[in-house]
């Protein structure tokens, strides 16, 4: 690993916890599911560290936030992945640390919605829009919630 931030505070938590891994996230996701949304929301970005925790459905990501927070763009494809593990029965949960390696935040992945229903993706973060994956959901049959009931959603959120 190199000399950064974010790399020394990763490397940290993996001799804490050697399940923690740094690479080879898209390749994890991909065992847990061959559905072509959730492979697309898999490879919309890289975490700066994860953990697998197939006995509680879970996948924590570490990202590490040294001088500035999480870019809207990486909210959104945050909170598009929730969804997608949350169609198979996995949560995703969002560790933030500073560049000390001290949680900031803790926050399930659907906390980040607001960042996924307000914006056009960046061609680096998603193949889609938002407003095209929903169309084309829409077409198979499924209807993807409303931007007034992920709003309302987030209202209800305990802080």
């Amino acid at each position: 690993m190199g000399d950064t931030a974010s790399k020394r505070v990763i490397a940290g938590l993996m001799k804490i916890d050697p399940e923690i891994r740094s690479s080879g996230f898209r390749k994890s996701l991909a065992e847990l599911s061959s559905s072509r949304y959730f492979l697309e929301a898999a490879g919309a970005f890289l975490p700066d560290g994860y953990l697998l925790d197939h006995d509680e459905a879970r996948v924590l990501i570490y990202e590490v936030v040294d001088t500035h927070p999480i870019r809207p763009d990486k909210a959104a494809c945050i909170a598009e992945l929730s969804d997608e593990l949350d169609d198979i029965g996995w949560e995703l949960l969002v560790v933030t640390l500073d560049y000390t390696g001290h949680p900031t935040s803790e926050l399930p992945g659907w906390a980040y919605m607001p960042a996924y229903t307000s914006m056009v993706a960046p061609p680096n973060c998603l193949d889609m829009t938002p407003a095209a994956r929903a169309v084309a959901r829409a077409r198979e049959g499924e209807r993807p919630a409303t931007p007034e009931e992920l709003l309302e959603a987030v209202r209800k959120l305990p802080f």
